[in-house]
């Protein structure tokens, strides 16, 4: 079974990733890249990390780090899957999670997965951004 486990973006989060160790900083290298760059921990009241937790395996198996911008209306900074986990909907059902919470959802993208983000209900506005609108697409 899986589910999602959703917290504040803090200095518990930023010193698991810092600390771990190589083997298991490879399973998000994307979203230890992205937070080493970023300083989210001085906006730990308005970044929000959901992690996609599983029974059978220790740790998350997906990571999304994400802001409400307004009431219903998110901003996606990053959403990655382990790589060992890919392909079996688990991002698909992050991303359906946020919409049926939220009217708004807008992302920025990596070429190479543009077409992830069009599969799940996304539309891109320009180079690399996406948005979903309650009432325009599914859902």
């Amino acid at each position: 079974m899986r589910n999602l486990e959703l917290s504040h973006y803090n200095l518990y989060f930023k010193c698991w990733l810092e600390n771990m160790d190589l083997e298991h900083r490879q399973l998000f290298p994307l979203t230890y890249s992205m937070c080493c760059k970023n300083h989210f921990y001085f906006l730990s009241n308005e970044i929000m990390v959901a992690k996609l937790v599983s029974q059978e395996v220790e740790g998350p198996i997906g990571i999304v780090i994400y802001k409400e911008t307004e009431p219903k209306h998110i901003h996606i900074y990053s959403v990655e899957i382990r790589e060992d986990f890919r392909y079996k909907g688990d991002g698909r059902k992050m991303i359906d999670y946020f919409r049926e919470k939220n009217d708004y959802v807008e992302l920025s993208s990596l070429p190479e997965s543009k077409v992830f983000y069009e599969k799940c209900g996304l539309k891109q506005q320009e180079e690399g951004r996406f948005i979903w609108k309650r009432g325009e697409g599914w859902l």
